[in-house]
């Protein structure tokens, strides 16, 4: 999926790195001490800050990493004609890291679906695990790891239903190392698109969602579970009213922080929230940062821990080519740090004359480190620079290359973890060139060099490269829903939508059916004339094999046909099953109705299943009991509209009859 393309490594050591070693080694620390005094840049640049740094910055602690090494490796396509920018997003995370493994959410470049892929570290090469997270173009991904679940939260950036923002849960499988959805997931959170999406998970168990939407910053939370949300509601703080030109979220493990900064000034603001603490209980702080008004870009924020309390980090660019004859040696990226106390503290990232853009953070506590990252314009390649944490400075200059080749020059958004990370064991960060349409990544390791499968050479276009390893087939559960955490009485849950049907008029909601803590959907019809229908959308998909699946139930026979489960597609339908108003089964075969001698009864729960084969246009189909005892099949029908290119929805649509009410259960669709 991500390999289908030469091999092509960068390895490299600061060359100054290895001089310096060499010199360790020969010389006593006498003349060491006094080489050191008289030439300040011959230590390496990825192991020691500048000392020319501006004045806000203060002078590092001499204790450095141990030796670093950087390695490149261009990835595969991610299908530059449909998708720009996938790994943009400096609030978001779109790596993680667990059971010793790296993991990303990547696009597929062949059904431009956002997949879930692992890194192999022995090869380098990114597999396609075959998890689904998101099936539509262009949204953007912010990722949690909380030890026990995955949440992804997607979203487009338009005011759309289409680009509406879902929240998707995962559990992992170790044996089949690979993530699989949870029952119930995904959901939609916000009716549109949202931008700036961004997650955390606090101490309390709560998950936290910030996001911008019209100009407007909006921030949630769960409520019983992951399922139920808060609504969307301001802050409660100043600073909040005004149009928003960037925002961020941050967990530290004592409390929720939320970064934004306005279109109409200069302020850069972050509210606090306790872990446990009341909805209301935020406090604020803020201060003021040349250059921010018109910055670009947005706002990477985390967190490392201080003498007296976490010290909250703000990495970000600022409006240097905004400003006439702008002076190159003005700061053209910054790091703001926020002490306990509420001290300010301006730390230089980078000049206008480095051009760094969308700057992010990533922090070793382990070892008291902090990494920011970032592209460069001019040269097209994410470079790194590193701290110590107890006391911020970064070196000057554009920083040590991380993601370089002579091919892709025009390297864009790095993305990596928002967890902590350990240097030591290595650093992934991921980065994308719209111009040659493919992802790249580098590993940065301070304990041994990266993984190369030829350490010594890199070969050449055109050379064979070892095949990538073999993943599991790909298996995407498109929907998984059981309905039961939400609340009975709740209507219209996790993206079902009711629609009218000759002007019928109805109600879908959560029904304590079959038991108070087993519910499932209740779709009933309550006027006179017409039907409701009511219908769940996935992923298009138009290849393979889809297979659906659900528990089903009617509360009576209606007048006209009960369609208890079908499959559709924009322009028709393809495959349904149906119980007539003498209370048999029937589906259609192409144009023709064919009507079965199995009777369906009212009260009593059915399983369907249904086998959609794209190649052929047919569809197979089977009722059973609950127990999964046989009642009829068919198989080989062909679908009702054969016209239909490919299928989004799973449906089911009431008679035309007051009262009756369809339910369904576990329904499922895997692809």
């Amino acid at each position: 999926m991500w390999s289908v393309h030469p091999r092509c490594e960068v390895f490299r050591l600061s060359r100054r790195t290895l001089v310096l070693t060499a010199l360790v080694a020969a010389l006593s620390l006498a003349v060491l001490g006094i080489w050191l005094e008289t030439k300040p840049g011959g230590l390496p640049v990825s192991a020691l800050p500048s000392a020319s740094g501006p004045a806000s910055s203060p002078t590092p602690s001499p204790t450095v990493p141990p030796l670093a090494a950087t390695a490149t490796y261009p990835d595969g396509p991610f299908g530059s004609p449909l998708t720009h920018a996938p790994t943009e997003g400096q609030a978001q995370a779109k790596l993680w890291r667990n059971d010793g493994i790296w993991w990303a959410t990547m696009v597929d470049p062949a059904s431009q679906q956002l997949r879930i892929a692992r890194l192999d570290w022995s090869t380098q090469r990114w597999i396609d695990t075959g998890t689904l997270v998101d099936g539509r173009i262009q949204v953007k991904a912010d990722v949690v790891w909380d030890g026990t679940h995955l949440l992804i939260v997607t979203a487009g950036a338009k005011p759309t239903a289409g680009q509406a923002a879902r929240l998707s849960r995962f559990h992992y499988d170790a044996g089949a190392q690979r993530f699989a959805m949870d029952p119930d997931f995904p959901i939609t959170v916000v009716a549109t698109g949202i931008e700036d999406a961004a997650l955390a998970r606090d101490s309390k168990g709560t998950l936290w969602l910030s996001y911008r939407v019209g100009g407007v910053l909006v921030v949630r939370h769960t409520l019983a579970n992951d399922v139920l949300w808060s609504p969307g509601s301001v802050l409660a703080v100043d600073g909040v009213v005004g149009a928003i030109r960037s925002s961020a979220l941050e967990s530290d493990g004592t409390r929720i922080a939320v970064v934004w900064n306005r279109l109409d000034d200069s302020t850069l603001r972050v509210a606090f929230h306790a872990d446990g603490a009341p909805d209301t209980a935020w406090t604020l702080a803020s201060t003021a940062v040349d250059g921010l008004g018109k910055a670009p870009g947005g706002l990477s924020v985390r967190s490392v821990p201080g003498a007296t309390g976490n010290r909250l980090l703000v990495a970000f660019e600022t409006t240097p080519n905004a400003v006439p004859k702008v002076n190159p040696l003005d700061a053209g990226a910054l790091v703001m740090v926020l002490d306990p106390d509420g001290t300010w503290s301006k730390v230089q990232l980078g000049r206008v004359q480095d051009h760094l853009t969308a700057p992010i953070l990533a922090i070793d506590r382990q070892h008291g480190l902090v990494y920011a990252i970032a592209a460069t314009t001019v040269t097209g390649q994410i470079t790194y620079k590193w701290s110590p944490a107890a006391n911020i400075a970064f070196e000057s200059g554009r920083g040590t290359e991380l993601i370089a080749t002579a091919s892709d020059l025009a390297i864009r958004n790095p993305a990596t973890t928002s967890q902590d990370i350990d240097s030591t064991a290595g650093l992934v960060v991921l980065a994308a060139d719209d111009g040659t349409g493919r992802y790249l990544h580098g590993v940065l390791s301070t304990g041994v060099a990266p993984p190369t499968v030829s350490p010594t050479s890199s070969p050449s276009p055109g050379s064979s490269a070892p095949p990538p390893p073999v993943g599991p087939p790909v298996v995407n559960v498109l929907i998984n829903d059981t309905f039961d955490p939400w609340p009975v009485g709740l209507h219209s849950p996790a993206g079902w939508a009711i629609t009218s049907q000759g002007n019928g008029v109805g109600q879908l909601l959560i029904a304590g059916v079959p038991s108070p803590t087993n519910h499932s959907l209740e779709l009933v019809q309550t006027s006179v004339v017409g039907a409701v229908r009511s219908c769940k959308s996935f992923a298009p998909t138009a290849d393979g094999v889809l297979l659906v699946n659900a528990l089903v139930r009617i509360s009576a026979i209606g007048t006209s046909d009960i369609e208890i489960a079908a499959v559709r597609g924009p322009g028709g339908e393809t495959a349904s099953l149906r119980v007539t108003r003498h209370g048999l089964l029937a589906y259609f075969n192409g144009t023709a109705k064919i009507t079965t001698t199995a009777l369906v009864r009212r009260g009593t729960w059915y399983r369907v299943a249904i086998v959609v084969r794209f190649r052929t246009h047919t569809f197979d189909w089977s009722l059973a009991t609950a127990g999964g005892q046989g009642i009829a099949h068919a198989n080989g029908a062909r679908w009702r509209d054969s016209t239909v290119a490919a299928v989004d929805s799973v449906c089911a649509q009431t008679p035309q009859t007051r009262g009756v009410a369809i339910f369904l259960d576990t329904v499922t669709v895997r692809h």
